[in-house]
Protein backbone atom coordinates (compact mmCIF):
# COMPACT_ATOMS: atom_id res chain seq x y z
CA UNK A 1 0.00 0.00 0.00
CA UNK A 2 1.42 3.17 -1.21
CA UNK A 3 1.58 5.91 1.97
CA UNK A 4 3.67 8.21 -0.61
CA UNK A 5 2.00 9.52 -4.13
CA UNK A 6 3.44 11.72 -6.18
CA UNK A 7 1.24 12.45 -9.39
CA UNK A 8 2.48 14.77 -12.47
CA UNK A 9 3.80 16.66 -9.44
CA UNK A 10 5.67 20.66 -11.07
CA UNK A 11 6.64 23.35 -8.88
CA UNK A 12 7.48 26.20 -10.35
CA UNK A 13 9.64 29.36 -8.13
CA UNK A 14 9.32 32.83 -10.14
CA UNK A 15 12.49 34.54 -9.89
CA UNK A 16 12.69 38.45 -8.78
CA UNK A 17 13.61 40.92 -11.60
CA UNK A 18 16.06 42.52 -9.95
CA UNK A 19 14.77 46.02 -9.04
CA UNK A 20 16.97 47.55 -6.54
CA UNK A 21 15.54 49.88 -3.70
CA UNK A 22 16.75 52.97 -5.60
CA UNK A 23 14.11 51.93 -8.38
CA UNK A 24 11.85 51.00 -5.66
CA UNK A 25 11.78 55.10 -4.36
CA UNK A 26 12.35 56.93 -7.10
CA UNK A 27 10.34 54.95 -10.45
CA UNK A 28 6.77 55.53 -11.60
CA UNK A 29 4.66 53.11 -10.58
CA UNK A 30 3.99 52.34 -14.03
CA UNK A 31 7.07 52.07 -14.82
CA UNK A 32 8.03 49.47 -11.59
CA UNK A 33 5.13 47.29 -13.20
CA UNK A 34 6.52 47.77 -16.79
CA UNK A 35 10.10 46.55 -15.35
CA UNK A 36 9.71 43.95 -13.37
CA UNK A 37 7.22 42.17 -16.04
CA UNK A 38 9.79 42.54 -18.22
CA UNK A 39 12.54 41.03 -15.83
CA UNK A 40 10.26 38.30 -14.11
CA UNK A 41 11.23 34.94 -14.95
CA UNK A 42 10.41 31.44 -13.62
CA UNK A 43 12.60 28.35 -12.66
CA UNK A 44 11.16 25.18 -12.96
CA UNK A 45 11.91 22.81 -9.94
CA UNK A 46 9.70 19.90 -10.41
CA UNK A 47 8.76 19.29 -14.04
CA UNK A 48 6.01 16.20 -13.80
CA UNK A 49 7.48 14.33 -11.40
CA UNK A 50 5.47 10.94 -10.38
CA UNK A 51 6.76 8.18 -7.84
CA UNK A 52 5.07 6.30 -4.78
CA UNK A 53 6.67 4.59 -1.51
CA UNK A 54 4.95 2.06 -0.24
CA UNK A 55 4.57 1.43 3.71
CA UNK A 56 7.47 0.52 5.70
CA UNK A 57 10.09 1.40 2.76
CA UNK A 58 13.02 3.18 2.66
CA UNK A 59 13.06 5.42 -0.67
CA UNK A 60 16.79 7.08 -1.49
CA UNK A 61 17.00 10.18 -3.74
CA UNK A 62 19.99 11.02 -5.43
CA UNK A 63 21.29 13.56 -7.59
CA UNK A 64 23.28 16.80 -8.44
CA UNK A 65 22.37 19.88 -6.16
CA UNK A 66 19.95 21.60 -7.68
CA UNK A 67 18.29 18.69 -9.07
CA UNK A 68 15.15 18.97 -6.91
CA UNK A 69 15.63 16.43 -4.08
CA UNK A 70 15.22 19.14 -1.33
CA UNK A 71 11.69 20.84 -3.32
CA UNK A 72 10.58 17.10 -3.15
CA UNK A 73 11.22 16.77 0.69
CA UNK A 74 9.38 20.24 1.23
CA UNK A 75 5.87 19.43 -1.35
CA UNK A 76 6.05 16.48 0.98
CA UNK A 77 6.27 18.14 4.73
CA UNK A 78 4.10 21.08 3.07
CA UNK A 79 6.65 23.50 3.64
CA UNK A 80 5.33 24.92 -0.18
CA UNK A 81 3.07 23.30 -2.93
CA UNK A 82 2.91 22.14 -5.55
CA UNK A 83 1.74 24.50 -8.76
CA UNK A 84 0.54 21.52 -10.43
CA UNK A 85 0.11 18.04 -9.35
CA UNK A 86 -1.63 15.67 -6.89
CA UNK A 87 0.05 15.02 -4.04
CA UNK A 88 -1.22 12.08 -1.20
CA UNK A 89 0.76 11.41 1.97
CA UNK A 90 -0.49 9.49 4.33
CA UNK A 91 0.27 9.31 8.42
CA UNK A 92 1.93 11.02 11.23
CA UNK A 93 5.15 12.62 9.17
CA UNK A 94 8.24 13.95 11.18
CA UNK A 95 10.72 16.15 8.68
CA UNK A 96 14.19 16.80 9.15
CA UNK A 97 14.94 19.34 6.15
CA UNK A 98 17.27 22.32 7.29
CA UNK A 99 18.80 23.28 10.04
CA UNK A 100 16.90 24.78 12.98
CA UNK A 101 13.76 24.79 10.94
CA UNK A 102 11.15 25.43 13.86
CA UNK A 103 13.78 26.47 16.55
CA UNK A 104 13.71 30.26 18.05
CA UNK A 105 17.13 31.01 18.59
CA UNK A 106 16.62 33.09 21.78
CA UNK A 107 15.01 29.98 23.77
CA UNK A 108 17.13 27.97 25.04
CA UNK A 109 17.48 23.88 24.12
CA UNK A 110 15.10 22.79 26.78
CA UNK A 111 12.32 25.23 25.62
CA UNK A 112 13.30 24.16 21.97
CA UNK A 113 12.45 20.60 22.50
CA UNK A 114 8.83 21.76 23.87
CA UNK A 115 8.55 23.92 20.27
CA UNK A 116 9.51 21.99 18.39
CA UNK A 117 7.45 18.94 19.81
CA UNK A 118 4.26 21.05 19.55
CA UNK A 119 5.17 22.03 15.86
CA UNK A 120 5.57 18.52 15.22
CA UNK A 121 2.27 17.57 16.73
CA UNK A 122 3.41 16.02 20.50
CA UNK A 123 1.43 17.44 22.98
CA UNK A 124 3.49 18.46 26.39
CA UNK A 125 2.66 15.22 27.87
CA UNK A 126 3.97 13.38 25.22
CA UNK A 127 7.23 15.38 25.20
CA UNK A 128 7.37 15.57 29.20
CA UNK A 129 7.38 10.97 28.94
CA UNK A 130 10.16 11.38 26.04
CA UNK A 131 11.88 14.06 27.06
CA UNK A 132 15.27 12.51 29.32
CA UNK A 133 14.97 10.23 26.09
CA UNK A 134 15.25 13.16 23.28
CA UNK A 135 18.21 15.11 25.85
CA UNK A 136 19.64 11.37 26.17
CA UNK A 137 19.83 10.93 22.23
CA UNK A 138 21.49 14.10 21.19
CA UNK A 139 23.88 13.92 24.05
CA UNK A 140 23.87 17.71 24.72
CA UNK A 141 22.81 17.86 28.78
CA UNK A 142 25.26 20.17 28.99
CA UNK A 143 23.68 22.40 26.61
CA UNK A 144 20.20 22.15 27.34
CA UNK A 145 20.15 25.58 29.10
CA UNK A 146 22.11 27.49 26.51
CA UNK A 147 20.10 29.93 23.82
CA UNK A 148 20.29 27.80 20.46
CA UNK A 149 22.08 30.77 18.77
CA UNK A 150 25.11 29.58 20.13
CA UNK A 151 24.93 25.77 18.98
CA UNK A 152 27.12 24.48 16.40
CA UNK A 153 25.42 23.41 13.05
CA UNK A 154 25.88 20.05 14.34
CA UNK A 155 24.38 20.76 17.65
CA UNK A 156 21.26 21.82 15.84
CA UNK A 157 21.54 18.24 14.14
CA UNK A 158 21.31 16.77 17.04
CA UNK A 159 18.75 18.28 18.98
CA UNK A 160 16.43 18.73 15.74
CA UNK A 161 16.89 14.86 14.84
CA UNK A 162 16.53 13.90 18.69
CA UNK A 163 13.17 15.94 18.45
CA UNK A 164 12.00 14.46 15.09
CA UNK A 165 12.19 10.67 15.66
CA UNK A 166 10.57 10.71 19.20
CA UNK A 167 7.21 11.99 17.31
CA UNK A 168 7.02 8.45 16.65
CA UNK A 169 6.51 8.97 12.80
CA UNK A 170 4.60 6.81 10.32
CA UNK A 171 6.69 8.90 7.38
CA UNK A 172 9.71 10.30 8.12
CA UNK A 173 11.51 12.69 5.77
CA UNK A 174 15.59 13.49 6.40
CA UNK A 175 17.77 15.42 4.00
CA UNK A 176 21.73 15.78 3.77
CA UNK A 177 21.41 17.43 7.30
CA UNK A 178 23.05 14.50 8.97
CA UNK A 179 26.05 15.31 7.10
CA UNK A 180 26.44 17.90 9.91
CA UNK A 181 27.04 15.98 12.81
CA UNK A 182 30.06 13.93 13.50
CA UNK A 183 30.85 10.11 12.59
CA UNK A 184 29.40 8.36 15.94
CA UNK A 185 26.48 10.92 16.06
CA UNK A 186 25.66 9.77 11.88
CA UNK A 187 25.87 5.86 12.93
CA UNK A 188 23.77 6.58 15.86
CA UNK A 189 20.58 8.57 13.58
CA UNK A 190 21.15 5.86 10.94
CA UNK A 191 20.63 2.80 13.56
CA UNK A 192 17.45 4.44 14.31
CA UNK A 193 16.26 4.99 10.84
CA UNK A 194 16.82 1.48 10.82
CA UNK A 195 14.89 0.40 13.75
CA UNK A 196 12.07 2.77 12.28
CA UNK A 197 11.99 0.88 8.88
CA UNK A 198 11.96 -2.11 11.01
CA UNK A 199 9.05 -0.75 12.38
CA UNK A 200 7.32 0.07 9.78
CA UNK A 201 7.93 3.41 9.18
CA UNK A 202 8.24 5.03 5.89
CA UNK A 203 11.17 6.70 5.15
CA UNK A 204 12.53 9.28 2.02
CA UNK A 205 16.21 9.88 2.32
CA UNK A 206 17.76 12.04 0.34
CA UNK A 207 21.65 12.37 0.47
CA UNK A 208 25.13 12.38 -1.76
CA UNK A 209 26.94 9.30 0.57
CA UNK A 210 26.05 6.50 -1.76
CA UNK A 211 27.41 4.02 0.44
CA UNK A 212 25.14 4.63 3.11
CA UNK A 213 22.25 5.37 0.40
CA UNK A 214 23.15 1.29 -0.83
CA UNK A 215 22.99 0.08 3.14
CA UNK A 216 19.89 2.15 3.86
CA UNK A 217 17.60 1.99 1.34
CA UNK A 218 15.25 -0.52 -0.42
CA UNK A 219 14.64 1.42 -3.46
CA UNK A 220 16.61 4.59 -5.29
CA UNK A 221 15.16 7.74 -7.36
CA UNK A 222 17.56 9.48 -9.50
CA UNK A 223 16.56 13.28 -9.80
CA UNK A 224 17.97 15.23 -12.98
CA UNK A 225 17.17 18.47 -14.01
CA UNK A 226 13.59 18.48 -11.75
CA UNK A 227 12.85 15.34 -13.47
CA UNK A 228 12.92 11.39 -13.05
CA UNK A 229 15.89 10.45 -14.39
CA UNK A 230 15.51 6.80 -12.89
CA UNK A 231 13.66 5.16 -10.22
CA UNK A 232 13.53 1.54 -9.21
CA UNK A 233 15.90 -0.91 -8.11
CA UNK A 234 18.37 0.42 -6.20
CA UNK A 235 22.06 -1.37 -7.01
CA UNK A 236 21.63 -0.49 -11.03
CA UNK A 237 20.61 3.33 -10.34
CA UNK A 238 23.05 4.00 -7.82
CA UNK A 239 26.07 2.35 -9.82
CA UNK A 240 24.87 4.33 -13.16
CA UNK A 241 25.10 7.23 -11.07
CA UNK A 242 28.79 6.60 -9.46
CA UNK A 243 29.40 5.74 -13.22
CA UNK A 244 28.36 8.80 -14.77
CA UNK A 245 30.14 10.94 -11.64
CA UNK A 246 33.12 9.10 -12.19
CA UNK A 247 33.42 10.10 -16.08
CA UNK A 248 32.83 13.74 -14.74
CA UNK A 249 35.67 13.57 -12.41
CA UNK A 250 38.01 12.10 -14.88
CA UNK A 251 36.56 14.66 -17.93
CA UNK A 252 36.60 17.79 -15.51
CA UNK A 253 33.25 18.35 -16.11
CA UNK A 254 29.95 19.83 -13.57
CA UNK A 255 29.97 17.82 -10.80
CA UNK A 256 28.51 18.83 -7.03
CA UNK A 257 32.13 19.76 -5.72
CA UNK A 258 33.56 20.91 -8.96
CA UNK A 259 33.94 24.34 -7.52
CA UNK A 260 37.15 24.34 -5.68
CA UNK A 261 36.37 26.31 -1.94
CA UNK A 262 39.47 28.25 -0.36
CA UNK A 263 39.70 29.54 3.07
CA UNK A 264 41.81 30.33 5.62
CA UNK A 265 44.14 33.21 7.08
CA UNK A 266 46.67 33.43 4.51
CA UNK A 267 49.72 33.70 5.70
CA UNK A 268 50.58 30.68 4.04
CA UNK A 269 48.76 29.47 0.74
CA UNK A 270 48.79 26.68 -1.99
CA UNK A 271 49.49 28.09 -5.18
CA UNK A 272 49.32 24.91 -7.09
CA UNK A 273 47.80 21.20 -6.73
CA UNK A 274 49.20 18.87 -9.54
CA UNK A 275 48.84 14.63 -9.82
CA UNK A 276 51.67 13.29 -11.49
CA UNK A 277 52.18 9.71 -12.50
CA UNK A 278 55.31 7.24 -12.19
CA UNK A 279 56.98 9.21 -14.94
CA UNK A 280 56.22 12.48 -12.83
CA UNK A 281 53.64 13.61 -16.38
CA UNK A 282 50.28 15.19 -15.17
CA UNK A 283 47.61 12.85 -15.05
CA UNK A 284 44.51 12.14 -13.76
CA UNK A 285 44.31 8.36 -13.85
CA UNK A 286 45.92 5.93 -12.43
CA UNK A 287 46.14 2.35 -11.67
CA UNK A 288 45.31 0.61 -8.95
CA UNK A 289 48.77 -0.75 -7.38
CA UNK A 290 50.52 1.96 -8.64
CA UNK A 291 51.84 5.56 -7.41
CA UNK A 292 50.21 8.45 -6.76
CA UNK A 293 52.58 11.50 -6.58
CA UNK A 294 50.65 15.01 -4.77
CA UNK A 295 53.26 17.81 -6.17
CA UNK A 296 51.71 20.76 -3.70
CA UNK A 297 52.95 24.05 -4.59
CA UNK A 298 53.05 26.80 -1.84
CA UNK A 299 54.02 30.84 -0.82
CA UNK A 300 55.01 32.17 2.67
CA UNK A 301 54.02 35.50 2.74
CA UNK A 302 56.34 36.08 6.06
CA UNK A 303 58.51 32.94 7.87
CA UNK A 304 56.04 30.41 9.98
CA UNK A 305 57.41 28.16 12.55
CA UNK A 306 56.79 24.27 11.80
CA UNK A 307 53.56 24.22 9.58
CA UNK A 308 51.71 20.78 8.74
CA UNK A 309 50.86 20.45 5.63
CA UNK A 310 47.74 17.97 5.25
CA UNK A 311 46.64 15.53 2.76
CA UNK A 312 43.07 14.21 2.48
CA UNK A 313 41.54 11.57 0.34
CA UNK A 314 38.15 11.70 -0.32
CA UNK A 315 35.80 9.11 -2.38
CA UNK A 316 33.07 9.71 -5.19
CA UNK A 317 30.41 9.61 -2.12
CA UNK A 318 31.78 11.92 0.13
CA UNK A 319 33.65 9.36 2.19
CA UNK A 320 37.02 10.19 3.59
CA UNK A 321 38.82 7.73 2.78
CA UNK A 322 42.65 9.02 4.31
CA UNK A 323 44.30 11.14 5.78
CA UNK A 324 47.89 11.89 5.71
CA UNK A 325 49.58 15.00 7.89
CA UNK A 326 53.52 15.63 7.88
CA UNK A 327 53.49 16.32 11.57
CA UNK A 328 52.50 12.62 11.81
CA UNK A 329 54.89 11.50 9.73
CA UNK A 330 57.82 13.35 10.70
CA UNK A 331 58.40 15.96 7.93
CA UNK A 332 57.20 19.04 9.36
CA UNK A 333 59.96 21.75 8.97
CA UNK A 334 61.72 24.03 11.28
CA UNK A 335 60.53 27.10 9.20
CA UNK A 336 58.91 27.56 6.65
CA UNK A 337 59.59 30.60 3.66
CA UNK A 338 59.01 32.06 0.44
CA UNK A 339 57.90 29.95 -2.43
CA UNK A 340 58.56 25.98 -2.38
CA UNK A 341 57.12 22.67 -3.54
CA UNK A 342 56.44 20.05 -1.34
CA UNK A 343 55.14 16.42 -2.57
CA UNK A 344 52.97 13.27 -1.30
CA UNK A 345 53.72 10.19 -2.81
CA UNK A 346 51.49 7.24 -2.46
CA UNK A 347 53.43 4.00 -3.27
CA UNK A 348 51.46 1.61 -3.46
CA UNK A 349 48.09 3.08 -4.11
CA UNK A 350 46.12 0.93 -2.21
CA UNK A 351 42.32 2.61 -3.62
CA UNK A 352 39.94 0.08 -5.79
CA UNK A 353 38.71 1.66 -8.86
CA UNK A 354 36.45 4.45 -8.81
CA UNK A 355 36.45 7.80 -8.64
CA UNK A 356 38.00 10.49 -5.89
CA UNK A 357 39.05 13.79 -4.80
CA UNK A 358 42.02 15.60 -2.85
CA UNK A 359 41.16 18.02 0.18
CA UNK A 360 45.02 19.99 0.95
CA UNK A 361 45.26 22.06 4.14
CA UNK A 362 47.96 24.28 5.77
CA UNK A 363 47.71 24.58 9.89
CA UNK A 364 49.87 26.41 12.30
CA UNK A 365 52.29 24.19 14.84
CA UNK A 366 49.38 24.06 17.48
CA UNK A 367 47.09 22.47 14.39
CA UNK A 368 44.35 25.48 15.41
CA UNK A 369 44.75 27.82 12.87
CA UNK A 370 44.22 27.12 8.95
CA UNK A 371 46.32 28.98 6.57
CA UNK A 372 44.85 27.81 3.26
CA UNK A 373 42.47 24.85 2.82
CA UNK A 374 41.61 24.02 -0.86
CA UNK A 375 38.46 21.82 -0.66
CA UNK A 376 38.70 19.26 -3.49
CA UNK A 377 41.54 20.69 -5.34
CA UNK A 378 41.92 17.61 -7.55
CA UNK A 379 39.91 14.97 -8.95
CA UNK A 380 41.46 12.02 -10.09
CA UNK A 381 40.32 8.58 -10.73
CA UNK A 382 41.54 4.96 -10.31
CA UNK A 383 41.56 2.27 -12.54
CA UNK A 384 41.90 -1.68 -13.26
CA UNK A 385 45.29 -2.22 -13.94
CA UNK A 386 48.10 -4.88 -14.70
CA UNK A 387 50.42 -4.84 -10.77
CA UNK A 388 52.51 -7.59 -9.60
CA UNK A 389 51.29 -6.33 -5.71
CA UNK A 390 47.43 -6.75 -7.11
CA UNK A 391 46.32 -10.25 -7.48
CA UNK A 392 42.50 -9.65 -7.01
CA UNK A 393 40.79 -8.15 -9.62
CA UNK A 394 37.90 -5.79 -7.36
CA UNK A 395 35.04 -3.18 -7.35
CA UNK A 396 34.48 -0.17 -5.46
CA UNK A 397 30.73 -0.59 -4.50
CA UNK A 398 31.46 -4.19 -3.70
CA UNK A 399 34.27 -4.27 -2.04
CA UNK A 400 34.98 -0.54 -0.11
CA UNK A 401 37.59 2.34 -1.17
CA UNK A 402 40.89 0.59 -0.15
CA UNK A 403 42.88 -3.15 -0.85
CA UNK A 404 44.55 -4.26 2.32
CA UNK A 405 46.84 -7.21 0.46
CA UNK A 406 46.21 -10.37 2.96
CA UNK A 407 47.83 -13.14 3.84
CA UNK A 408 45.62 -16.47 3.50
CA UNK A 409 46.86 -19.53 5.71
CA UNK A 410 44.62 -22.90 5.39
CA UNK A 411 44.92 -24.94 8.35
Amino acid sequence: MAVIEFQNVTKRYQIAGGTSLRDLITAAPRQLLRRNGAAGRHFLALDGVSFGVERGEVLGIIGHNGAGKTTILKLLSRVTRPTAGRINVQGRLSALIELGAGFHPDLSGRENVYLNGAILGLKKKDIDRQFDSIVAFSGLERFLEMPVKRYSSGMYVRLGFAVAIHVEPEVLLVDEVLAVGDMAFQRKCLDKIRDLRARGTTVVFVSHHMRTVESLCDRALWMERGQVRALGDLKPIVAAYTDEQNRAFAAGGPTDSQSPERRGTGEVQFTSVRLLDEAGQPTDSFGMGGRLTLELGYRAHHPVPAPSFDVALYADNGVRVATATTRLSGCTPATLSGEGVLRCVFEPLPLTPGGYSVTVAIFDQDDLMMFDQWYRAAHFLVEMAPNPNVRWQLEQDEHGVVYLPPRWEFR
